[in-house]
């Protein structure tokens, strides 16, 4: 079983919803409302996904008559490990996230570059 598979699930239901979200956007613009309503029940089905185990465990856990105080600090510690198990993995090597990192700053340095030139044209 590839754990990254399982990790990646939320990741791949938000980038879902956003393309239709987007498709929506272009293809309906006069249904606000199908637009309005989708984005919210986007927003809610990710919320639902991210906060609803550590609830789950910790209503189990109040059901087999565990003690509060335990369970508030079980429904804690299994939301954060809940978020770790479902954040995406990185897996580029050192050499290839430094090759990316320069990438980036090489980007930002044309753009700045290109936003002095434009500025410096109307000066």
């Amino acid at each position: 079983m590839d754990i990254n598979k399982y990790r990646n699930c939320i990741n791949n239901l938000i980038n879902w919803e956003w393309n239709t979200l987007k498709r929506f956007r272009r293809k309906r613009r006069s249904n606000i409302l199908l637009r309005g309503s989708f984005a919210i029940f986007s927003l809610g089905s990710i919320v639902f996904c991210v906060f609803s185990p550590p609830f789950i465990l910790s209503n189990l856990l109040k059901a087999f008559g565990v003690p509060f105080y335990a369970v508030d600090w079980a429904q804690i510690i299994s939301f954060f490990v809940w978020l770790w198990f479902i954040s995406p993995m990185d897996t580029l090597s050192k050499k290839e996230r430094e090759d990316k990192n320069k990438k980036k700053v090489e980007v930002i340095k044309a753009v700045e570059k290109a936003r002095e030139e434009y500025e410096n044209k109307f000066k």
